[in-house]
């Protein structure tokens, strides 16, 4: 997790870095100051060591199983595509907008192969959110054990509702509370 750098400089430290061999690349685009890199185990070594030249305050390294959301998970998302070929989608009722793209779609086809790009592209938070933002979303609904989202949300923007459920009491009580 890289802290304070500019994505584009980020990006440039990467390329530099994978040029001389170690794979690195921009993973998750979070939100202002805050990017993950994925890839080799030197590769992120270096965007550690070398973080302030992209104008980083600095650089946690992160306990991850895998170098998610990069070039090295092309033969997952290979695996990925042949499995999702033999799911039976529909035309989405609702956009689901991809974090690949930061821009919905609605085609099985083109929902399949997003699913697919985004094993091995970085995830695009920030984008898909100010996206939400600019369609006219103001309240964002986090399901789950945590308030990561939430919290990375409100750094897109201050002034949007974020509401955090982590029980299906939560839930309920919420429900009724909107009611």
């Amino acid at each position: 997790a890289v802290l304070g750098a500019e994505r584009e400089a980020l990006a440039e430290l990467c390329k530099a870095i994978t040029s001389g061999g170690s794979v690195v690349e921009l993973a998750n685009v979070n939100c202002p100051g805050q990017i993950v890199v994925s890839g080799s185990k030197e590769g992120v070594q270096a965007v550690v060591e070398r973080c302030k030249e992209a104008g980083a305050k600095r650089a946690i390294p992160l306990e991850v199983s895998g170098p998610f959301h990069s070039s090295l998970m092309k033969p997952a998302s290979e695996r990925l595509a042949d499995v999702l070929a033999s799911v039976e989608m529909s035309e989405a009722a609702v956009p689901v907008v991809a974090n690949v793209t930061a821009r919905p779609v609605t085609a099985p086809a083109e929902i399949r192969g997003l699913l697919v790009e985004q094993v091995y592209s970085p995830v695009l938070w920030e984008d898909t959110i100010a996206y939400l933002i600019s369609e006219g979303v103001d309240t964002f609904i986090e399901l789950g054990s945590g308030t990561v989202l939430a919290g990375l949300i409100k750094k897109v923007d201050k002034t949007v509702k974020t509401v955090s459920i982590g029980s299906l009491e939560a839930l309920e009580k919420y429900v009724q509370e909107v009611q």
